[in-house]
């Protein structure tokens, strides 16, 4: 097949075989491949990949080693890093700040395993569930 302009049928097809391309490359290092958009013209494309690592012992240690890095900035101390709060009526757990997101950079995780971004709206409930659970 010879592409003579990028639109979305060819790009996504392209992606797709990229990340299948790439999943010999996941097995080798124990990581998670998976496609994470991307934008085209008709003669340029950027295709985007997320990286995810396996291993949730060293993945954990990860989280918690950015959160303490960080968590002074978002008014947080280290014993926030895991506290219950009640986000819509769901209990969630607070595992980890992304602090290069502006925006929703609270990371929940729900009942299911599911992490979930928030915005700093929820940093009053992490505060004060750490106070009661102090």
């Amino acid at each position: 097949m010879n592409v003579t302009k990028f639109d979305k049928s060819v790009v996504n097809t392209m992606h797709a075989e990229m990340e299948a391309s790439l999943q010999a490359i996941a097995r080798k290092y124990n990581v998670g491949i998976h496609m994470a958009g991307g934008s085209f013209s008709p003669v340029e494309a950027t295709l985007k990949f997320k990286l995810k690592i396996m291993d949730q012992q060293a993945a954990e240690e990860g989280e918690r080693a950015i959160f303490e890095r960080y968590c002074r900035a978002f008014g947080l101390r280290p014993e926030h890093f895991g506290v219950f709060i009640t986000v819509k009526g769901e209990r969630r757990q607070f595992v980890g700040l992304e602090p290069s997101r502006p925006k929703f950079c609270i990371k929940l995780k729900d009942a299911d395993g599911t992490i979930r971004l928030w915005s700093r709206s929820v940093l009053p409930r992490i505060q004060n569930a750490a106070l009661v659970t102090s």
